[in-house]
């Protein structure tokens, strides 16, 4: 089997993997040229097998993220950072006019850190920005100096990934965007 150049081929030798992607013609053909005869003669053994692989699982995918998120806050000064799980498990949130389920801290956060001793509640997303409009309007609703880290990891298993950032802190002339380098 030839890998073509728009699908990605997985050849496994033993415990070994060698990750065959985006190959042009000409490596193509050296590599059907040189390794015909010993490739074809491991695959007939099953000592090679070749495989198209999955797409990464989105949960792995959220994972990935989280981890680049959170080395990139601790390189930035953020500390004692908590993620939520996210399981099946919902947590009970009381307010005084009603009563709700949800995964994330208030349907809306990942979790929490501290930054500078004040406490900053972050939500992480991977290849999007978290709605502007719902970080203002919690914001707005609390008291000043309440601080909301969004974080947008982009990139993917081709890219480079990297990590871009929005602070949202309420002051006295209302909420401000800003952001961290």
């Amino acid at each position: 089997m030839v890998a073509s150049e728009s699908t990605v081929y997985i050849v496994q030798k033993k415990d070994n993997f060698l990750r065959l992607k985006g190959i042009d013609k000409e490596v193509k053909c050296k590599f059907n040229f040189l390794y015909f005869f010993s490739f074809h003669f491991l695959l007939a053994k099953n000592q090679i097998t070749i495989t198209q692989p999955k797409k990464i699982h989105p949960r792995q995918r959220m994972r990935y993220s989280n981890k680049k998120a959170r080395e990139w806050m601790l390189q930035r000064g953020f500390d004692e950072i908590f993620f939520l799980t996210h399981a099946r498990q919902k947590h009970w949130v009381h307010e005084k006019t009603k009563s709700y389920k949800c995964m994330d801290m208030w349907n809306l956060f990942d979790g929490a850190c501290f930054y500078n001793n004040e406490v900053v509640f972050f939500q992480i997303k991977t290849n999007s920005w978290a709605n502007s409009n719902t970080m203002y309007a919690w914001v707005t609703r609390r008291v000043q100096g309440t601080k909301v880290l969004s974080i947008n990891v982009k990139g993917s298993e081709s890219k480079e990934w990297k990590v871009y950032s929005r602070l949202y802190e309420k002051t006295g002339e209302g909420v401000t965007q800003r952001t961290l380098k």
